[in-house]
């Protein structure tokens, strides 16, 4: 199989650099294609509780990862089922899969990649940049998918309204419930950035503003 032992070379330079024995800092973001989950789009703007909204955004969003990891253990027309979630991940499955296969076969990848135990270090060493790769590209496609999209509305909100939409996407995200969350929201400020990291930097500002006054940091979970 071509892909677990190595990218092709003409695509090296997109995943691992020019030099196989560097890490890439950061993955590219892979060749231009629409990532459409219209009937998403549609379902999230209607929910009405902002809190729910940034819950179904972060267990989208947080589903990504398993969805390549899977893909990846099949061959490049896998069909990942959908995840389990607060709202339908029909469609938003069928957009991963769809999207995967097209960068498997961009990038040469369209046979399954061997398990950890049948392959030598160098066979792991690729499986993990191109996990990596497909990963970062597909959550930057998906969160500018929800700022082209909802991002009118989200900038309506009131700051009640957006601190609960960030409490629920970090629910999901990282487990934590901190008694103040930004007025900023994490789609539109965040962008194309590691949104959990992004939420617990601010809201680890605040609680030293509220452990200072004697005020409770953390939420009964």
């Amino acid at each position: 199989m071509r892909c677990p032992e190595g990218p092709r070379p003409e695509r090296a330079s997109r995943v691992i650099g020019r030099n196989v024995g560097l890490r890439a800092k950061r993955p590219t973001k892979g060749p231009a294609k629409p990532f459409q989950i219209p009937e998403t789009i549609t379902v999230l703007r209607n929910i009405t509780n902002t809190y729910e909204v940034g819950r179904a955004c972060g267990e989208l969003l947080y589903s990504i990862t398993s969805l390549v990891a899977y893909h990846l253990d099949q061959s490049a027309d896998c069909q990942n089922e959908p995840q389990r979630a607060s709202i339908s991940t029909s469609e938003f499955t069928a957009a991963v899969d769809a999207y995967l296969h097209f960068l498997r076969i961009y990038d040469g990848c369209s046979e399954r990649f061997p398990n950890g135990i049948a392959v030598d270090r160098k066979g792991r060493r690729a499986r993990r940049k191109y996990r990596e790769r497909y990963i970062f590209i597909l959550e930057t496609r998906f969160k500018n998918a929800l700022h082209e999209a909802l991002g009118g509305m989200m900038k309506t909100w009131t700051e009640e309204q957006i601190e609960k939409f960030n409490k629920g996407v970090d629910k999901v995200l990282s487990g934590a419930a901190w008694t103040k969350y930004p007025g900023k929201n994490v789609c539109l400020e965040a962008g194309e950035s590691d949104w959990g990291v992004w939420l617990r930097g601010k809201c680890e500002e605040l609680g030293i503003v509220e452990a200072k006054v004697g005020r409770r940091v953390f939420d009964d979970l």
